[in-house]
């Protein structure tokens, strides 16, 4: 379609700002110049003070025409809380995964605390329907989920976070799951609190981001989870240190096995 999307981690480190270069598409040799140019451009500018960013990044996606490869296009940025951890685009939809730590300091701070995103220059901050909360132990962290219709930036980007669940993420094209441990707050009867798995499954429709559910695993995944791309259904393997369990679940996190 002629579109190059590449996405950019904003730190701040001893006071320096920087950029790390993530490429999502193809390689374009005459592209290279003008990508390098606006690179030099944006750190000399550095919008985004240390104060802003206090220990947290943020991850930058830029998109460009790229219909002659000799003149490309600078058409849309767009910035968004938290430190990159995966993307993908799957059939003209960019998914963008990020994750931010909540300090306590920050915690006080709803401008800071409530993730946000800027498309070129215009602030969103999500409302209270795209926020869902870790029913367990929550650790101070925040996953942030964007999809952007890159055939059709009239739509609105979807959106949604969780807070607590930690970083732990697995994707596909189709669904992302977010897994971590914790320790049960029950005993059992050996008077010993169990190793769990908590589980959330953020399902990707159009340009949609909905919490489909969350499941609750007695022990350690083993080797991840994986999605059925036919199906839908997540596999998971846990183990208590004594017994390994084979777990599926539909696309709502209803036990199939």
């Amino acid at each position: 379609h002629g579109l190059f999307v590449e996405i950019l981690q904003e730190e701040i480190n001893n006071g320096n700002f920087e950029l790390s270069d993530i490429v999502l598409g193809e390689e374009l040799e005459e592209f290279n110049d003008a990508r390098n140019k606006y690179l030099e451009d944006k750190i000399t500018s550095a919008i985004i003070s240390e104060d802003e960013m206090s220990d947290n990044a943020s991850t930058l996606a830029v998109y460009y025409d790229i219909t002659n490869p000799n003149a490309p296009v600078k058409i849309r940025e767009h910035l968004q809380d938290g430190e990159y951890i995966s993307s993908n685009l799957y059939e003209g939809k960019l998914c963008l995964v990020t994750a931010k730590t909540i300090s306590v300091s920050s915690q006080m701070d709803e401008d800071f605390a409530v993730p946000s995103f800027i498309v070129d220059g215009v602030k969103v901050n999500l409302s209270e329907d795209d926020i869902h909360y870790a029913r367990n132990d929550p650790d101070k962290s925040c996953l942030f989920v964007t999809v952007t219709d890159v055939d059709d930036f009239t739509k609105g980007v979807g959106r949604l976070a969780l807070f607590g669940t930690g970083n732990e993420v697995y994707c596909t094209p189709s669904a992302i799951i977010c897994a971590r441990e914790f320790v049960s707050v029950e005993k059992d009867k050996n008077g010993e609190r169990s190793t769990m798995t908590e589980g959330y499954r953020i399902n990707i429709v159009g340009s949609s981001v909905e919490c489909a559910g969350w499941y609750r695993l007695k022990g350690s995944l083993i080797g991840g989870v994986s999605v059925d791309e036919k199906s839908g259904h997540l596999r998971a393997v846990a183990s208590d240190g004594s017994t390994n369990r084979l777990y599926v679940l539909d696309d709502k996190m209803n036990f199939v096995i």
